[in-house]
């Protein structure tokens, strides 16, 4: 499986409009914040006690909060008003470098399949003007990709079986905006789900260390040699438990966030760390719950955090931001408010940022169909 780059080109697929409510609603709070909860009683019915506040917080209906937050920095994102079809595929995953976009996705609903990627740029207005045509450039499942500078790198599953071989590529971005893949593959370890981050040269990938919903996250880091190949630490070693791991990186400061049990809606939670210069990495002590919602992704410039994730448990649901900043200490100290920004909705969001321009992609239906973006500013 180490030469499998077949540069089938895809069809040109014409971007499509598609308008959004988007709408500020109450996503998660501080612990320090006091509250009180008011609920008719044509919806005290509906509601489970037993769920966390941030989850109550998103009844709109017959629901009044008063809260008292603490003085808190925030930082405020503007999602576009409207979100636009792209391309057709399933499970994409997008990476920015200034304006430069990459994106990666996979072209079947299939477990595993050909693997295509569409390149772009992200325009004052908020629009990006994607290449006319997607490329194929791999085959495998569950695509990851992260660009620092012109450097590419993209992480997959190699197999439908969930769990298997983790494959990876390299490339280029070149001049026009395309990017020139390395020819080979590589397979880097056995797992499920992986997702990759890079700042410069060094790499810092996550995944599920089975294929369960739940369990045992691993880390592995390298660093991309100027042959366009990772060299990749001799070991991946056991972080964190959970599912569905996503991993973001600036400089040397990481996070991570993750679903925190088997079921699709559940808490979310997130881990920092330090990337050091032997290519280790400092984790903070524990990991944090800042959030409830499904599918997470992260992105990081500088300190300064874009969450995203679905709310709910629907196979496609309502997308949610959530902002945050990294402290010195390695905690984050998150907005009190997340946004619901897609009422529309859609499945297995990503988020990039760079600098003060975010781009958010996502599956527009359940199986294989049109995918969507969405730009944010602050």
């Amino acid at each position: 499986m180490s030469n499998r780059n077949q540069n089938v080109t895809g069809a040109s697929k014409n971007p499509v409009y598609r308008s959004s409510l988007i709408k500020t609603e109450q996503a998660a709070l501080p612990v320090n914040a006091s509250v009180s909860l008011e609920v008719s009683s044509r919806e005290r019915g509906n509601v489970d006690w037993g769920m966390p506040i941030a989850a109550l917080g998103r009844i709109a209906v017959g629901l009044t909060m008063v809260v008292v937050f603490p003085v808190l920095a925030q930082t405020h994102f503007v999602p576009s008003p409207s979100t636009f079809a792209y391309d057709s595929g399933v499970l994409p995953s997008v990476a920015i470098s200034g304006t430069s976009v990459v994106e990666v996705h996979q072209g079947t609903a299939n477990g595993s399949g050909p693997l295509w990627s569409r390149t772009g740029h992200i325009q004052a207005d908020g629009t990006v003007i994607w290449a006319s045509k997607s490329f194929q450039y791999d085959s495998g499942g569950r695509p990851s990709v992260a660009v620092s500078g012109t450097n590419v790198l993209e992480v997959h599953e190699g197999s439908a079986n969930g769990f298997g071989p983790l494959w990876y590529k390299t490339g280029q971005i070149q001049a026009d905006g395309s990017v020139a893949w390395n020819s080979n593959g590589h397979q880097y370890d056995n797992g499920a789900k992986p997702s990759i981050a890079i700042s410069g040269n060094d790499v810092m990938e996550v995944h599920q260390g089975s294929a369960d919903a739940y369990g045992a996250l691993w880390y592995k880091t390298g660093r991309i040699l100027p042959n366009g190949t990772v060299a990749w630490s001799a070991n991946g070693y056991p972080y964190d438990n959970g599912g569905a791991p996503r991993v973001a990186m600036s400089g040397p400061n990481i996070i991570e966030v993750h679903q925190g049990t088997a079921n699709i809606y559940g808490p979310l939670w997130y881990k920092t760390g330090q990337f050091q210069a032997d290519a280790s990495v400092r984790w903070s002590a524990s990991a944090n719950y800042y959030d409830s919602g499904s599918r997470p992704s992260v992105s990081l410039d500088g300190a300064t955090i874009l969450e995203i994730h679905e709310g709910s448990a629907n196979v496609l649901g309502p997308l949610w931001f959530h902002a945050g900043l990294i402290q010195a200490d390695g905690s984050v100290t998150w907005d009190p408010l997340g946004t619901l920004y897609d009422r529309i909705g859609g499945g297995a969001p990503s988020i990039a940022l760079a600098g003060a321009v975010a781009l958010e992609v996502h599956q527009g239906s359940v199986g294989f169909g049109l995918e969507w973006y969405r730009t944010f500013r602050y």
